[in-house]
């Protein structure tokens, strides 16, 4: 909740009931005919009522003020002072009047509420945290309080403090599967051990958070069997990062490092994830880089990090020499050929990227993607469309006749070459074998709009980008949709 609106409702929640303020006013009008009072004093008993009936809290902390400086002793008042001003948004006053008032008589818990707010508006933050604590040791509401404290930790980027709060308010709510949920992909990046009943509760109570969980959650089963609480950490972080969870994927590879210094796998995992982080942490991800080949120099994963970061910097030179490394590791790797081919095709070296692409299609005929990936070469480039890219599509089909991706490869294929018709047959035997498969649904979409169907293309597009598993499929199908329907 933004901070105006909350503060806006902290200020309704504070109002004294209606009887209670008219009798104290009351009271005090009744005193001014008892016994002589200066006429500023009486002024302001009577300007405090008046602001009362009209409804100007502020007005009402002010005149009290009058009143306090003929009566400083009457903590009753300066509490009533107390809460107008919090509730006017003259926090410096609330807290004023309200300290003043803890000195010589216990605040109410409601009271120690309102005085954490205040500190809160004025950047008070540890403050307002101890305020608050005090207000939920003499019985305040729990949940407002852990959503307060949250908020502060939050601004503070206390990751350890966000995790208890996050918990705690999973705690206080059984029901909320989006409680659960925050608490254990929190807890992941640091107790990843922890946050399994969490994720497993967000499962449970609602079905669209299922499919987030269970990748997380499955992950972490997995490493819970390693005796390595550094690798549970790796594992669980990975996960957060296929989430798009960078923030939390980054806090967990610091904890696997800060746990064991040594690992190389996880200082390149940072590297990563810190490349993603808000505004870019370049330095730091290139010092975790530098840690991660010092302390695994020959591990093929670490110099595919190390290349892929050498790619974003614009350093094709670097990016060539770690992947050439990671080949002399392991030169069987299908993926590393896949990986040099782009880079090469992307310095305008064609022939032998070429090479590249059909040596991974060699070491691994069966796996799809890697096809895929030769043909979309060949494709871009315009190379010998019907010769070269046309063959391997069919090829893909012929050696696994029943695999939705290769008929949707071949599909794909006709119909950047122009045959529509057969290119939509193809692709509509995809989705008889798989109904979901979003790529399927996506290119059968815009040939759907290229023989004139818009209706029918249009739902294919949705359903695509609804049923996308992949971040690049679910971003091609957006941007379709955004081409072909604005």
């Amino acid at each position: 909740m933004p901070l105006q609106a909350k503060l806006s409702n902290m200020k309704k929640s504070i109002q004294i009931p209606v009887y209670l303020r008219l009798m104290l006013i009351g009271i005090a009008i009744i005193l001014i005919t008892l016994s002589p009072r200066p006429r500023l004093l009486q002024s302001g008993l009577v300007g405090a009522y008046q602001a009362l009936q009209d409804g100007s809290p502020g007005q009402v902390a002010r005149r009290l003020a009058v009143v306090l400086a003929f009566e400083p002793w009457r903590t009753d008042l300066r509490l009533a002072a107390g809460r107008y001003a919090a509730q006017s948004g003259d926090y410096p006053g609330a807290v004023d009047y309200l300290e003043g008032v803890a000195e010589h008589q216990r605040l109410s818990p409601q009271d120690w509420l309102v005085l954490g707010d205040a500190y809160q508006a004025l950047g008070e933050g540890s403050q307002a945290v101890s305020a608050w604590q005090k207000a939920q040791e003499m019985g305040a509401d729990k949940l407002g309080v852990a959503r307060r404290l949250l908020e502060v930790h939050q601004a503070q980027g206390d990751s350890v403090a966000i995790s208890q709060d996050l918990k705690v308010l999973a705690d206080l709510q059984p029901q909320n599967a989006p409680a659960h949920f925050q608490a254990g992909l929190h807890l992941a990046a640091s107790d990843p051990e922890t946050a399994l009943p969490y994720l497993e509760t967000a499962s449970t109570l609602d079905q669209e958070l299922a499919s987030k969980v269970r990748r997380l959650r499955d992950a972490i089963l997995v490493a819970v069997l390693e005796n390595d609480p550094s690798y549970r950490l790796v594992a669980a972080g990975r996960q957060l990062a296929a989430m798009e969870e960078w923030e939390l994927a980054s806090q967990a590879f610091q904890n696997a490092v800060r746990i064991n210094p040594n690992y190389g796998e996880a200082w390149a995992y940072l590297a990563e994830a810190r490349q993603h982080l808000a505004g870019g942490q370049l330095s730091l991800a290139r010092q975790a880089l530098e840690n991660a080949l010092k302390n695994s120099p020959d591990s093929v994963l670490v110099h595919i990090l190390a290349s892929l970061y050498w790619q974003r910097q614009g350093d094709d030179t670097q990016a060539q020499d770690q992947l050439s490394q990671a080949l002399r590791l392991e030169p069987e790797n299908p993926i590393l050929y896949v990986e040099m081919g782009n880079i090469l095709a992307r310095n305008g070296d064609l022939d032998t990227a070429m090479q590249a692409y059909q040596k991974a299609v060699d070491l691994d005929p069966q796996d799809i993607s890697y096809r895929r990936a030769l043909v979309d070469f060949l494709l871009h480039h315009q190379i010998e469309l019907r010769q070269s890219a046309l063959p391997v599509a069919r090829q893909a089909v012929l050696a696994d006749p029943e695999n939705p991706a290769a008929l949707d490869l071949l599909g794909e294929t006709l119909f950047l070459l122009g045959d529509y018709h057969t290119a939509g047959r193809f692709i509509e035997r995809a989705l008889q074998l798989d109904p979901e498969y979003a790529p399927a649904l996506m290119h059968l979409g815009v040939v759907s709009v290229y023989l004139g169907d818009g209706s029918k293309a249009r739902q294919l597009l949705i359903r695509a980008r609804d049923l996308a598993d992949d971040q690049s499929t679910l971003n091609q199908a957006r941007r379709l949709l955004e081409y072909y329907f604005p």
